[in-house]
C-alpha cells in the first residue's frame, strides 16, 4: 500500500472518530388508530409507545412463551374437567327451575302450596347453589388459563425502552433511532357505551437507511391478530 493511500486511510478514521461515523439514525413517523364496524378511523391520542432493542425484547418474549406453554399445558385438563362438572350442575339447576316454575304457575291457578311444591323450592335453592358455587371455581381457572393469550401478560414487566414518546391528538408519533431492530409496545383502552375495549401492540420495527419511514399501529397489527410482524405467535401457545 502507498504512503498515499495510508496517509488517506489514517485521515478517514480520524474524521469518523471525530463526527461518530456509527449507523445513522432515521426519522420513523407513525400513527395509531382504530377502524370501527361501521368504517370510521378512530385515532388514539396519548397512547405511550415503549421502544423495546431486539436482543431484550427477544430474551423477554422467550421466557413468556415458555411460561404460557407450561401454564397452559397444566391447567388445560383442570379447566375441561370444571367445565364437564359446570355443565352437568347446570341441567340440574336448570331442571330444578322448570319445577319450582311449574309449581308456581299451578299455584297461580289452585292458590294452594302443596308439599311436591315446597320440596321444588327446596331442591332448587340447593342446586343454585351448586350450580354458582362451581360456576365461580370455574370461571376463576378458565380467566386464568386464557390469560395467558392476553396483552396484559405479555407487556407486564416489558424490559427498560431505549425510547418512550406518546401519540398526539391526530395519533400521530415521531421517533429518531438508531440502525436495527426494535419492538414498538403500546397499550390504550377506548370507552365505548357501558363498555371499554383494550387494545395491544408489540409490533417488530427494523429500522434502516432508505426504509419507507413510517409505520400504522391499527386493527391489523393488534396482538391477537398474529400479523407477520407481531413479536408474539399466539398460534403458538397450545390452546
Amino acid at each position: 500500500m502507498s504512503t498515499k493511500m495510508t496517509r488517506v486511510l489514517i485521515y478517514s478514521f480520524w474524521v469518523c472518530f471525530l463526527v461518530d461515523c456509527g449507523p445513522s439514525e432515521v426519522d420513523i413517523h407513525g400513527e395509531v388508530f382504530i377502524v370501527t364496524e361501521g368504517r370510521q378511523n378512530v385515532k388514539l391520542g396519548l397512547v405511550q409507545i415503549d421502544i423495546i432493542p431486539e436482543k431484550a425484547m427477544v430474551s423477554f418474549i422467550e421466557e413468556k412463551m415458555l411460561t404460557a406453554r407450561e401454564e397452559v399445558v397444566k391447567l388445560k385438563p383442570i379447566q375441561e374437567k370444571l367445565k364437564r362438572e359446570h355443565d352437568s350442575l347446570e341441567v340440574f339447576y336448570k331442571f330444578a327451575e322448570f319445577k319450582f316454575d311449574l309449581h308456581e304457575r299451578i299455584f297461580t291457578v289452585t292458590g294452594k302450596y302443596d308439599k311436591e311444591a315446597y320440596k321444588s323450592k327446596k331442591e332448587l335453592t340447593k342446586e343454585k347453589i351448586r350450580f354458582e358455587t362451581k360456576r365461580d371455581e370455574y370461571m376463576k381457572v378458565l380467566s386464568q388459563y386464557l390469560s395467558f393469550s392476553k396483552g396484559s401478560y405479555f407487556i407486564a414487566g416489558i424490559p427498560e425502552a431505549a425510547q418512550t414518546t406518546k401519540t398526539n391528538s391526530d395519533g400521530a408519533f415521531v421517533v429518531r433511532l438508531k440502525q436495527g431492530k426494535y419492538a414498538l409496545v403500546a397499550h390504550t383502552t377506548r370507552k365505548i357505551s357501558d363498555s371499554t375495549e383494550e387494545y395491544y401492540w408489540l409490533v417488530w420495527l427494523s429500522v434502516t437507511q432508505g426504509m419507507q419511514n413510517k409505520i400504522l399501529l391499527s386493527n391489523d397489527s393488534l396482538l391477537e391478530t398474529n400479523c407477520k410482524d407481531c413479536v408474539v405467535r399466539l398460534s403458538e401457545i397450545p390452546y
